[in-house]
């Protein structure tokens, strides 16, 4: 059954795994012989990173159902969207950092969800 420290820790690992995500994707950055240093890809899968965990901080703040559901939806094309773009530039450890910011995702997700009103006591 979902509950508040489920919700909590999804929002946390999602913030923790763009988290390394982030640093992974800077190491490939700006180390030499990385296959992509210093090219557009590998920058804009470290501002995506930036972008997870900034979202990952909001959804533990954010109480409105609507922006809720916006930053799930935001995030989720971000997950996805980093995943593809570190298969594309080759960067293994980086997918597996953004499928444990989906795992993340999904936690908080079920976490967040309420008891129907019929149950309510």
């Amino acid at each position: 059954m979902p509950n508040a420290t489920t919700h909590a820790r999804g929002a946390l690992a999602l913030t923790l795994a763009a988290l390394v995500g982030c640093l992974i994707a800077l190491y490939a950055y700006l180390m030499p012989l990385t296959g992509v240093t210093h090219t557009v890809g590998a920058l804009a899968v470290i501002l995506s990173s930036l972008v997870l965990a900034a979202i990952g901080l909001a959804l533990r703040t954010v109480h409105g159902r609507g922006l809720r559901n916006t930053l799930y939806a935001v995030a989720l094309v971000l997950l996805l969207g980093a995943v593809f773009a570190g298969l594309l530039l080759h960067q293994g450890w980086f997918c597996a950092a953004m499928l444990v910011g989906l795992a993340g995702l999904v936690a908080d997700i079920a976490g967040s969800r309420r008891r129907p009103r019929d149950a309510a006591v």
